[in-house]
């Protein structure tokens, strides 16, 4: 099986067996594997812990600096340190100030049933005009919808309301 090379970057022959020529370098050629394991161990920082989490394991109690120098410097990682919980407390109180109030502004029932005023509420420049009747929107019709991957077509000629729950499907 062969691939296009020009969709994507090319893989080393014995992963998929392509026709595609390894690109290992001389050089990485020449070392063991374990030496070629480490070179990209540590190449990619594979073991080594991430920023924040060598932050997290920095001492909570502070010694008492000696010189000015190590004064200067603690007293600028505590106002590194402050800034940065300030800007996640301010964060985090604008994302709660965004947040709706409660469950109960999802939960809120419409103040009408009226599907037509309904629409012209949520669409402010509203195309729909106010004289459409409800039988406009009920009268025969056919729609047709997809349902995985076959198409069925429903015509309806009841106005407004279901008749007990029966349809009449053409398929």
């Amino acid at each position: 099986m062969e691939y296009d090379t020009s969709v994507r970057a090319v893989s080393p022959t014995s992963s998929i067996g392509s026709t595609c020529h390894d690109r290992t370098s001389d050089s990485d050629n020449e070392l063991s594997q374990s030496l070629f394991e480490g070179k990209w161990e540590a190449k990619i920082g594979l073991g080594k812990q991430r920023a924040d989490e060598e932050k997290a394991e920095c001492h909570v109690l502070f010694t008492r600096p000696t010189t000015p120098n190590s004064t200067q410097s603690l007293y600028e990682r505590i106002l590194d340190n402050l800034r940065c919980e300030v800007d996640q407390i301010r964060d985090s109180e604008i994302f709660e100030q965004n947040m709706p109030f409660g469950p109960q502004d999802t939960l809120d029932q419409p103040s009408t049933n009226d599907v037509e005023e309904i629409l012209r509420n949520m669409m402010s420049g509203s195309s729909l005009s106010t004289t459409t009747s409800r039988t406009e929107w009920a009268d025969e019709s056919t729609h047709s919808f997809a349902t995985f991957g076959s198409s069925v077509r429903a015509s309806s000629s009841v106005a407004g309301k279901r008749d007990k729950g029966s349809r009449r499907l053409a398929g």
